[in-house]
């Protein structure tokens, strides 16, 4: 046993004669006990006093809700094993090397167990703990087996298998989609809605596919088309629109972090930025297989898509870098990090970077996983385009071999600079990565060397050693990604095209499917549109084309006050669900209305800023914007950490981390905004312009209805639009329909 003679004579004072008195008479009772002398004996002991003592004092800060220092003492493994101190917690019948038992009878206050700001153990109840580790720390075999039962894993740990089709009685349901629907509904006797105008289904596929209104001719062919298939038909037109790729390259860009600046206090620019955002839009316009796209973003490098590596890099770094070696590689560690964050949120919808210090508090995904990840991404940097250096003729004189074709060869050799997308891989080997204690940049915390490989709990290793290059180390990652098997890519993205088509996904949580993320709302259907897309070459066309041919998508967004009272979310989909425009539509469209939307693809961003420096970069709006700047949204040049002005307020993201969820806000600076800032003052007057070719103030109204909300006006809007425009001006009049729900809203 340990010898606390100190300690107890420390103690001692505060301790009355008595309570010394009880502990002396009851030590021999202590030492009667029948404890077991092997683990696994059916025993009491452990259940009716140690669990309860630990749990009286310990769990609080060490168990089943929170684990300080890593620690937990209601499983008898975390008990035993210890926390992250890496200090073996108890060593049965070996007290000197029981960090416990030290723990608890330490006479420093800053270490002693529990803290002094907690009630304390009784000398007693620290003599029951040492005498129970003395003896050899006896468990039941019963609770040490079932406390090893392997985990039920939740869904999203296991490979996709496509569910049958729920068998439903539905006249309304029109394709399989709408099956999984009706089948969750009939659970609470809700019934779907009806199917919503011909003039509202133009303008909602229009917004949701393209971010544009359609044009007043658009909407008086559609509504007037009596071809059955003239829905059908509206389907493919927009999927075959530029504008769908821009808009659904929008939300991609949001997902990986995108910007054009750095952030931090340089802000400075990211020259070759715009290759990787149009590369985006061209994919979803090509209907690339999202596995290929997948992969090219990862090792485009090797794959002749060198831009779509913007992917790795998209994400703000600081280009300051501190001179202090330990700052400096935290730095680094940090950029690495933001790589592991973003491809876990986009691909995998998991939060891999919660276990850079311990394991994940919540998902399978250990701290030496988190380190076997980023080794994927070991040596890779972020940089500017160089240019690569020339054969040098001399060196090739004295090389051995004396054939042309080796010589050639070796100028080829690859070099670790990437000409697109700014990201540098090395060229060989890169760095060895080693587990680090706590995520602590300093060398000492090294602990052991990993691999590059998977989650453990997956059961599938990719069998790489610790000297596989940086391409084999992401080639292996890309496939692994693009794989079927893979259980995470196809329902990730899936969710998230019915996340931007309903405005909430099946998995509400977008980049979070993990145990603290949200559990799906339709299980069967995320499933089954995963099978479909992997078993369609994954073409995201496809689901697109199964969602909005469904039932469930062309319904009307009229409120059952009954439904409504069960379920206000509208889990259940019994019917659409209004909601508000993206900051970049509502821009674009003013624009379009106002017929000044330059309808131009790619290129480099336009700027709305005047720069200049200031031992850093510095961005003022400009006052006016003209011509240069009246694109698309997307393509405007993003600086992070910088106002954009009047469209900032409408959630537009920061692109900090990643954003899989834009959340939707109501702010009196929105209306205020939208009414008196100078763009759509601006923009108004030029609108105010395009009516001026009617010769009639009724048809200046009826024209302004048809392009700002895509309908006629009835008898009591005219008149009162009239009595408006003679009390105040047409150009006020243009301002209050682009103020109104009506134009912000996609119905």
């Amino acid at each position: 046993m340990i010898k606390h003679t100190k300690r107890l004579s420390r103690v001692s004072p505060g301790v009355s004669n008595a309570a010394l008195v009880l502990f002396i008479l009851w030590i021999p009772f202590l030492q009667s006990q029948e404890i077991p002398q092997a683990l696994g004996q059916t025993t009491s002991h452990y259940e009716d006093v140690i669990s309860p003592l630990l749990e009286k004092h310990c769990a609080g800060c060490h168990g089943p809700l929170k684990q300080k220092s890593e620690y937990r003492v209601d499983l008898v493994e975390r008990l035993f094993k210890g926390g992250d101190s890496e200090t073996i917690a108890i060593t049965p019948g070996d007290l000197q090397k029981s960090y416990l038992i030290e723990k608890i009878f330490s006479q420093d206050e800053d270490d002693v167990m529990p803290p002094v700001k907690k009630p304390p153990l009784t000398l007693v109840e620290k003599k029951i703990l040492e005498k129970w580790v003395s003896d050899g720390a006896h468990v039941p075999e019963r609770i040490v087996k079932e406390q090893s039962k392997p985990i039920e894993l939740k869904y999203i740990y296991k490979t996709v298998k496509r569910p049958d089709l729920p068998t439903i009685k539905s006249d309304w349901a029109q394709t399989p989609v709408d099956t999984f629907i009706v089948a969750k509904q009939l659970e609470r006797n809700f019934l779907p809605s009806a199917r919503a105008e011909e003039q509202t289904l133009i303008r909602r596929m229009y917004l949701v596919m393209t971010g544009l209104l359609p044009s007043p001719e658009a909407v008086k062919e559609f509504v007037e088309d009596t071809n059955p298939d003239a829905y059908n038909n509206l389907i493919e037109k927009i999927l075959k629109s530029p504008h769908y790729g821009e808009k659904w390259g929008q939300h991609w860009l949001d997902v990986v972090r995108y910007a054009d600046t750095t952030g931090f206090e340089t802000n400075s620019y990211r020259p070759h930025s715009w290759n990787y955002r149009d590369y985006v839009i061209k994919s979803f316009n090509d209907d690339k297989p999202y596995n290929q796209f997948v992969k090219e973003q990862i090792v485009g490098d090797a794959l002749k898509v060198p831009e779509a590596t913007g992917f790795i890099v998209a994400g703000g770094n600081d280009t300051t870098k501190s001179q202090n070696k330990i700052v400096a590689r935290k730095q680094h560690l940090d950029e690495i990090d933001d790589m592991i964050t973003a491809t876990g949120n986009a691909f995998m919808g998991m939060t891999i970077g919660c276990a850079r210090c311990h394991d994940h508090k919540f998902d399978h995904i250990s701290n030496k996983d988190y380190y076997a990840f980023s080794a994927f991404f070991s040596g890779v940097e972020r940089g500017k385009k160089k240019k690569e250096k020339k054969p040098d003729p001399a060196v090739d004189k004295k090389q051995n071999d004396n054939t042309a074709k080796a010589k050639q060869k070796q100028r080829k050799t690859p070099t670790p600079i990437l000409t697109k997308g700014g990201a540098i891989f090395p060229a060989g080997t890169p760095p060895q990565t080693h587990r680090l204690h706590r995520g602590d940049p300093d060398p000492k915390s090294k602990r052991e060397l990993v691999s590059p490989d998977i989650f453990e709990v997956l059961n599938t290793p990719l069998k790489l050693n610790s000297n596989s290059s940086s391409l084999e180390r992401r080639m292996a990652l890309a496939n692994w990604l693009g794989s079927e098997k893979n259980p995470f890519t196809a329902r990730v993205i899936v969710n998230r095209l019915w996340h931007y088509h309903f405005g909430q996904g099946l998995v509400r949580t977008t980049n979070d499917f993990g145990d603290s993320g949200a559990f799906p709302t339709h299980s069967k259907l995320l499933d089954w549109l995963a099978s479909e897309l992997m078993e369609n070459n994954w073409s995201l066309k496809h689901v697109h084309r199964l969602i909005l041919k469904s039932a469930t998508w062309q319904q009307n967004s009229t409120v059952n006050d009954d439904y409504y009272k069960i379920d206000q979310g509208n889990n259940y989909l019994w019917r659409w669900s209004p909601r508000r425009m993206d900051a970049e539509d509502i821009r674009d469209n003013i624009l379009l209305c106002s017929d000044k939307l330059d309808k131009t693809p790619g290129g480099k961003g336009f700027m709305i800023y005047e720069t200049h420096v200031k031992n850093v970069k510095v961005y003022k709006l400009l006052t006016t914007q003209n011509k240069e700047q009246w694109r698309r949204m997307v393509y405007m040049f993003k600086v992070r950490v910088v106002n954009t002005g009047t469209f900032d307020i409408f959630d537009r993201p920061s692109a900090g981390a990643s954003c899989g969820n834009r959340p939707f806000t109501t702010t009196p600076l929105q209306a205020l905004n939208l009414f008196n800032s100078d763009f759509v003052k601006q923009h108004s007057s030029f609108i105010v312009t395009r009516l001026s070719s009617q010769n009639t103030l009724g048809r200046k109204v009826k024209m302004a209805y048809d392009l700002i909300l895509g309908r006629h006006p009835d008898a009591e809007e005219m008149s009162k639009a009239k009595e408006f425009i003679n009390e105040f001006d047409t150009e006020q009049f243009v301002r209050v329909l682009l103020n109104s729900n009506e134009f912000i809203t996609v119905p």
